[in-house]
């Protein structure tokens, strides 16, 4: 039985080493993820409104400004003013909200990772990232 237990612990770190190769090759060259909206975010602005004592107007039109300072923590200005001005336009007019990453020249997951590890308010501007909300 220790034989096995021994086996399948090298099989594991066969297998990590495996995965840490692949990562290697990886690279992330765009992205593009789009929410379409289909009612639902009336709705959620409608029942957070009621629970908060406000209008679901009231509530659209100061959530961008709630966002901001979120935002504004990840340290790439550009960035968080577009995603507010998207997230304020998005909420005046439920439609498409699309979210993009088209860095330079591909990154290699290693070098995201690292990024996130090390630098995380520089990952924004590395990526390319955009925000932007396109109405009914």
């Amino acid at each position: 039985m220790e034989n096995l237990g021994t086996a399948n612990g090298e099989a594991k770190q066969e297998a990590g080493r495996k995965m840490m190769a692949l990562m290697g090759e990886m690279k992330l060259a765009s992205l593009n993820a789009v929410f379409e909206d289909g009612k639902i975010t009336r709705r959620l602005l409608e029942i957070q409104a009621q629970a908060m004592g406000v209008t679901p107007q009231e509530l659209a039109a100061s959530a961008p400004q709630m966002l901001a300072p979120m935002l504004d923590a990840a340290g790439n200005k550009a960035f968080s003013e577009q995603a507010v001005r998207a997230a304020g336009a998005f909420l005046a007019d439920p439609g498409k909200l699309s979210f993009s990453v088209l860095p330079p020249q591909p990154i290699a997951a290693g070098e995201l990772v690292g990024a996130m590890l090390n630098a995380p308010g520089s990952l924004l501007a590395m990526l390319n990232a955009s925000v932007a909300a396109q109405g009914k």
